[in-house]
């Protein structure tokens, strides 16, 4: 028992280390001078759609002929749609430290 609980801490320790040194995404916009809007929106079901359908669009381009400004541009918009997107969903998101943690302290338990 004392073992296994050794080798969960070790695991917590070496494998939840760079999450340690990691950016908020406010501190990220700062440095890159991006706006990002705090607040919360209200979206409406056309509102997705239409995000929707503009994420293919831009899954449809053709991107080899893109000066990379442009290319910087689209990522920017993907990146705020993803976020308008996350901010809609109530989910938590575990990276996979954190999984595999989860799944040691249900094998110990169970």
């Amino acid at each position: 028992m004392k073992k296994t609980l050794m080798i969960a801490f070790i695991a917590l320790i070496t494998l939840n280390g760079n999450a340690l040194f990691a950016m908020s995404p406010a501190e990220v916009a700062a440095e890159e001078n991006l706006v990002v809007n705090t607040e919360k929106e209200t979206y409406t079901a056309e509102d997705i759609q239409l995000i929707a359908e503009r994420v293919e669009e831009i899954r449809d381009m053709e991107k080899s002929g893109m000066t990379s400004e442009v290319r910087k541009a689209v990522k920017y918009e993907l990146m705020r749609y993803k976020e308008i997107i996350q901010s809609m969903d109530p989910f938590v998101y575990i990276g996979g430290s954190g999984l595999l943690l989860l799944i040691i302290i249900l094998i110990i338990i169970f």
